[in-house]
């Protein structure tokens, strides 16, 4: 049975994502955790598993439709930049034809390096090893070679920095996912109470870049912001019922945040801004998730049910 409070969650993201790229709306209240959040679900369900049982299942999942929803961008791109143009771009390791790209990527690298760490025996030595490398992430980010910064390649960093949002689901997955209302409530009121006394004291987060790791403000604090934040959305969403619209995007939030950026430019191509856009391309984006998920499942990393 699924759990519609995390589906309401990513999906109260996704219609944070879609503004941001409609928009370029940005809040406080919202910052804190519309990205990290879907990194502690992650965690929240993570189950460790085999090598070939990783790859078959994140091949399927993630690596297929990314390529499928690449494949557009592909094109329009061999259209209008030419070959060479296009084959910089895909041998780039800072660069992604695709929009999306970066965070299929990040949460990649996140499953590559959990493997990895679970690898390691010692639960010790591994919890050392895990907090050293998000702390060089966050070292790193803020470390310049030669004039410039240092930020590793194909979002490795990113996974590195955002590794600490995974490892929060991981470690209070159960407490999230069994809470009861009361507890749920508490949280919720005292999330809502740090986060007017920091906006209206402090101003609250900063947007932030996950991809290029440029954080524009305390990472300590930021961090600290990210994990109330993610906390009172979660318990938020477990108070609420479920939300047929917003449980269908976060149900299918990689779908949607791999098309809606195709919906976006063509509604813009067409003269349409603002509200009307930020609409139409909800509900253009449900259509197209909806017939994704009824007709090309296999290749929109959708479960089927085998007979």
């Amino acid at each position: 049975m699924r759990n519609s409070s995390i589906d309401n969650v990513r999906g109260f993201a996704m219609l944070v994502i879609i503004s941001w790229h409609v928009m370029n709306i940005h809040s406080p209240w919202t910052d804190m955790w519309t990205m990290p959040v879907f990194f502690v679900v992650m965690g929240i369900f993570y189950k460790p598993t085999d090598w070939s049982t990783l790859v078959k299942k994140k091949t399927a999942t993630l690596v297929v439709p990314w390529l499928f929803f690449s494949i557009p961008d592909f094109l329009m791109s061999l259209a209008h930049r030419g070959v060479l143009e296009v084959m910089r771009v895909i041998f780039n390791p800072y660069q992604y034809l695709h929009a999306g790209s970066w965070f299929v990527a990040c949460t990649l690298w996140i499953y590559v390096i959990t493997y990895c760490l679970y690898r390691i025996k010692n639960n010790h030595l591994r919890t050392w090893i895990t907090w050293l490398m998000i702390i060089g992430g966050f070292v790193l980010s803020n470390t310049h070679v030669l004039g410039y910064r240092t930020v590793l390649p194909l979002n490795i960093h990113s996974a590195m920095c955002m590794y600490i949002f995974f490892e929060m689901g991981r470690l209070l997955g159960v407490v999230f996912l069994k809470s009861d209302k009361k507890i749920s409530i508490v949280t919720a009121c005292a999330g809502f109470t740090f986060c007017a006394i920091d906006i209206t004291l402090l101003g609250g987060v900063k947007p932030f870049d996950i991809i290029w790791v440029s954080w524009q403000q305390n990472e300590l604090l930021m961090l600290l912001r990210c994990v109330v934040g993610c906390s009172t959305i979660l318990s938020i969403c477990n108070l609420l019922p479920k939300l047929p619209i917003v449980s269908y995007l976060g149900r299918y939030s990689l779908i949607v945040l791999l098309s809606h950026f195709y919906f976006i430019n063509i509604l813009r191509d067409l003269g349409v801004l603002r509200w009307h856009l930020y609409a139409l391309t909800i509900v253009l984006t449900l259509a197209f998730t909806f017939l994704s998920v009824r007709y090309l499942p296999q290749l929109v990393g959708v479960k089927t049910n085998k007979k």
